[in-house]
């Protein structure tokens, strides 16, 4: 038993020593960094904060265009 013990530590032990040097010997490979944008994390200080400037900002909004994008993204999913 001992003669086995032997051999199968010798086996074990030669087969970490092979994983680690063709680990080692791997090249250093990173993902490429993207220019990514700054975020400019100080808070905005507001202009105006009434309830007209509020509304008026809301009324800004074109939510009549929805239909014209909804159609683009309802052909689409025909398309699968």
């Amino acid at each position: 038993m001992n003669k086995n013990f032997y051999i199968i530590a010798t086996v074990i032990g030669v087969a970490v020593v092979v994983g680690l040097s063709f680990w080692m010997m791997q090249p250093n490979v990173s993902a490429p960094v993207e220019n990514t944008p700054v975020i400019n994390t100080e808070p905005q200080a507001l202009t105006e904060d009434t309830t007209t400037s509020i509304n008026q900002s809301i009324d800004g909004i074109g939510l009549d265009e929805l239909d014209g994008e909804f159609q683009q993204v309802d052909s689409d999913i025909n398309s699968l």
